[in-house]
């Protein structure tokens, strides 16, 4: 099975014995450096995804019934909001880099969907276009909302007390 993280961008340098980041057609020095910071920050940020989509299927496997209950159920909920932060959170810094890559001129704190997309090119926008569009993103979006704005997740559990 092929890994979801791995990373076209980065390659193993033997003769250095670490990761290098290829170069995405970026001519300038100074904008390569901040790409490679925003590609490293959206790497750490789907990693930590990974991790707490694991430590949540870890803490939904365990019976509710036994140990913690309460304590089970918060861990549950902080996990959940935790994997949605990360992951929205990489959407948003890719979207830095795309504005690197794409000269697209914007600065940091302008950097969003709406503004970027007119900078780009056509197949681009609209391959993006429709990934924003799929019924995962938007549930993705939803669910890290919820989790910001609202406090919890429904997720169907009724079982609490004070363990």
């Amino acid at each position: 099975m092929e890994d979801w993280l791995s990373d076209p961008l980065m390659v193993f340098d033997r003769s250095k014995g670490c990761l290098t980041y290829r170069k995405p057609g970026i001519d300038d020095d100074q904008a390569q450096k901040k790409w490679q910071s925003y590609h490293f920050a959206a790497r750490v940020k789907l990693e930590g995804a990974a991790y707490f989509c694991r430590q949540l299927l870890g803490a939904a496997s365990l019976p509710i019934d036994l140990g913690l209950p309460l304590l089970a159920h918060r861990q549950r909920e902080w996990y959940v909001s935790a994997f949605f932060f990360e992951l929205c959170s990489a959407y948003d810094t890719v979207l830095q880099e795309i504005n690197i890559i794409y000269d697209c001129g914007l600065d940091r704190r302008e950097v969003g969907w709406r503004a970027i997309e007119p900078r780009l090119p056509k197949t681009l926008a609209t391959m993006m276009t429709n990934e924003r569009d799929t019924d995962w993103f938007k549930k993705m979006h939803w669910y890290r909302n919820t989790a910001t704005h609202h406090w919890l997740i429904p997720m169907g559990e009724s079982a609490a007390g004070w363990g």
